[in-house]
């Protein structure tokens, strides 16, 4: 993918993020995924046409497209309505989130433990 975040969490399931060029809901997506610190890979299906099929593999059944398509665990969503209700979902499950990395300190781990 294109997007690769330096604080990734390797444990962490990757989202894959299908994209166009001039696609506004996509960026929008990505901005959610971003807020919610969640770890995806964006591929831009305008560029690169060998990225349908592990679109069509997930279950993507063509048709209309409302991208952003994501696969998330092998499995497609597309022509999602509510974005942020979408990335609420994922980032509750825990599976996708980034892993805090040493930038971000180590506030809380230690007070108090002493």
């Amino acid at each position: 993918g294109e997007h690769a975040p330096e604080y990734r969490n390797e444990d962490a399931v990757v989202l894959k993020v299908y994209t166009q060029e001039g696609c506004g809901s996509c960026v929008h997506m990505c901005r959610l995924l971003d807020a919610a610190r969640i770890n995806y890979d964006t591929y831009d299906i305008s560029k690169d046409e060998s990225y349908f099929k592990p679109m069509i593999d997930s279950g993507f059944t063509g048709g209309t497209i409302g991208i952003p398509i994501v696969i998330a665990k092998d499995k497609a969503h597309w022509s999602i309505q509510d974005q942020q209700k979408f990335v609420d979902e994922l980032q509750k499950s825990g599976e996708y989130t980034k892993s805090h990395d040493a930038s971000d300190g180590f506030g809380g781990q230690l007070s108090g433990s002493f």
